[in-house]
């Protein structure tokens, strides 16, 4: 989505860096996708907010904290002036529009195209 590839480009490379588990479990930090995003062509800066409103786009959020060093990342893109995310989680809804129950965690990735 941000990157213009295909999911299972990425995918493969998420693979070639050991970032996903043989369950399928991804476990990747803010650096890990600094450098994901580099390797097609983008460059991610961290910012700190407070409110959704304060998330400018695109860029990569990680939500919904848990115990144990464990999140969720979801893409947050802008189309006729409205904030759409997308979970990559399969089972969810695809453009999400109501962040109602999406609990930011107060640092994201605003993407640039280098």
């Amino acid at each position: 989505m941000v990157t213009e590839k295909s999911y299972k480009t990425v995918k493969a490379e998420f693979f070639e860096r050991n970032l996903i588990d043989n369950d399928g479990s991804y476990h990747t930090f803010h650096k890990d996708l600094i450098g994901l995003l580099e390797e097609f062509g983008f460059s991610a800066k961290r910012k700190m907010f407070k409110s959704w409103k304060e998330v400018k786009t695109p860029a990569i959020v990680k939500i919904n904290p848990r115990k144990g060093n464990y999140w969720h990342w979801v893409v947050l893109i802008e189309r006729n002036g409205k904030k759409i995310m997308f979970d990559p989680n399969p089972k969810a809804p695809i453009g999400i529009t109501s962040f109602r129950g999406k609990k930011g965690s107060g640092q994201y990735l605003l993407i640039e195209k280098c």
